[in-house]
């Protein structure tokens, strides 16, 4: 029997105690528990006594990077297969075993069912009419579940569309897996540049399934301890990570993950479509060149996973193999996005999503017109799949509709500049080019100063600070403080609602005092381009 090595995630979790528990219960001589504990409260900590001797504890430097978190604690591994935990996943029985199985039939990693992993306490209560942490603390059993009817988890419904189309990796959610620790090894672990919640497990188990067969184990089953979290937050940092993990990985697997979702009705449908386009003869339309623009063409028989062409800053074209629904860069990074009229040959739904992301990436689409356009009267049964949006894209509208665009007409063009897809989506910004920063002119950016020391900056050292940082300081706002303990949470010294603003902004501090990242000052994306500068 093989024997595991569990590396479970602590900061400050209601219910960790319960997870080692229940990892004790179904754990063989061999087995070890490594706790990871991140930044938690000391006091906090007192749960973890009574384990003394059944588990290691290890103490994280680096605060809220889970891919980072879960490397820490394998480093510490000593068996030749490594469990990773969420300190909020209690096992059912027979669960640890389950998972033991799916590695010793040779797959290089597996995942198991999570039962109400998004709720919280109160949802959970007001769901199941009874005290629930106190079940999952005392009376927790397959029974009770199978009882009050919550043995589901939402990704048994395509898990055979995964199995059929090798797509299990969409599904190798962190909160509790599997995997070889040589495999592990080889392939880095888990990406540690993603930021706040998502995506580092389907990145991670995309690069898995690469090195060999993932199990998706439908009899192991474990439940989310609830617990209060920033779904908003949460669905946007996975949201802006998605774009990073397309850019990691430019291919339209990743991209249709992003937005309907690899399901084998979308697969018969985009196959459906590319037949489609090939028998009506669909040709790379020959696009103005133009600096600072991208051109989206409809998949061709040379292509036939589509066709985008962007120009770098020295004007060099490049050619990504995508359709265009999903684009690795950032909004308004390009002047225009081109498309022919021939675009429109597409199902509406579909053409929808690729003029919505090119309306992202562009500050405004010009749909050049063509004589002869084509044109396919589609089937609407072979392409029903494309109404249904993936979950990954609850953070953002995706337009089914042409309607959903304001289309004005020039001469030779169609243009688009607005509509409501733009007008929906104002508050989703994905704000670095994650594919190939390189290729692209780096700006100055601007700047807000928040001056945080006790004495007022004078122009001088405005303009010093501007040079060192290569930065534009548009405005300066003085807000001296007291740093008794040489450290502050920016919530607890400005007030109102800052942290919003997509504007970067720049923190002076003294050069002997830190700012801590752990409140919802740093919940948005964009907040992770702004600098913190100690003054010498």
């Amino acid at each position: 029997m093989i024997s595991f090595s569990f590396i479970v995630l602590f900061h400050n979790n209601n219910a960790t105690d319960c997870v080692i528990d229940s990892i004790i219960s179904q754990s063989i001589p061999e087995d070890e528990i490594i706790v990871v504990n991140d930044h938690s409260l000391n006091e906090n900590l007192h749960m973890f006594d009574r384990f003394e001797g059944m588990i290691q504890m290890v103490h994280s430097d680096r605060c809220g990077n889970r891919g980072y978190n879960r490397n820490f604690g394998a480093s510490f591994a000593k068996n030749n297969y490594l469990l990773f935990v969420d300190g909020d996943i209690v096992f059912l029985p027979n669960a640890i075993m389950s998972m033991r199985e799916s590695m010793e039939k040779g797959n290089v990693g597996a995942v198991g069912n999570v039962i109400r992993s998004g709720n919280t306490l109160e949802q959970m209560e007001l769901i199941t009419g009874i005290d629930y942490l106190n079940m999952i603390k005392k009376d927790l059993s397959i029974e009770k579940i199978i009882k009050l009817n919550l043995l589901s988890d939402d990704r048994q419904q395509l898990v055979y569309d995964k199995i059929a189309l090798d797509s299990v990796w969409e599904y190798f959610y962190s909160a509790y897996c599997a995997v070889t620790k040589q495999i592990f090894e080889e392939i880095g672990g888990f990406e540690t540049r993603f930021i706040g919640w998502g995506v580092e497990d389907d990145e991670f188990g995309y690069r898995l399934h690469l090195k060999g067969k993932l199990d998706y184990n439908i009899s192991a089953y474990a439940i989310h301890a609830p617990h209060m979290r920033d779904l908003y937050q949460c669905l946007m940092s996975n949201r802006v990570n998605l774009y990073r993990f397309l850019a990691k990985f430019p291919s339209n697997k990743i991209s249709l993950h992003m937005t309907f979702g690899n399901a084998i009705k979308i697969h018969l449908a985009i196959k459906y479509i590319r037949t489609s386009l090939i028998e009506a003869g669909t040709y790379i339309f020959d696009f103005p060149d133009q600096k600072n623009c991208i051109c989206v063409n409809e998949l061709t028989s040379d292509y036939p996973e589509g066709y985008v062409c962007f120009k770098d800053k020295n004007c060099e074209p490049h050619i990504l193999k995508l359709f265009g629904m999903a684009l690795p860069f950032k909004n308004n990074n390009f002047e225009i996005a081109y498309c022919s009229e021939n675009l429109f040959i597409y199902p509406e739904a579909f053409c929808a999503a690729v003029l919505s992301e090119m309306l992202r990436v562009a500050r405004e689409i010009h749909i050049i017109k063509v004589q002869n356009p084509k044109r396919i009267f589609w089937n609407s049964e072979q392409i029903s799949g494309l109404k249904h949006v993936s979950t990954s894209g609850r953070i953002v509208y995706f337009p089914t509709k042409i309607c959903d665009f304001d289309i004005i007409e020039y001469n030779n063009y169609y243009k688009i500049c607005d509509g409501i897809a733009s007008k929906m989506n104002e508050h989703f910004y994905i704000n670095e080019n994650y594919y190939h920063p390189e290729l692209f002119e780096t700006k100055q950016a601007h700047y807000i100063l928040i001056n945080l020391t006790e004495h007022k900056l004078t122009s001088e050292e405005k303009s010093v600070l501007m040079d060192k940082y290569n930065i534009i300081i548009d405005t300066c706002y003085f807000v001296p403080v007291k740093f008794e303990n040489k450290e502050i949470h920016l919530t607890d010294v400005l007030y109102g609602d800052l942290y919003r603003l997509h504007t970067r902004m720049a923190y002076l501090i003294p050069d002997d005092c830190q700012i801590i990242k752990d409140d919802k000052w740093w919940n948005f994306s964009f907040r992770e381009n702004d600098l913190i500068i100690q003054k010498t």
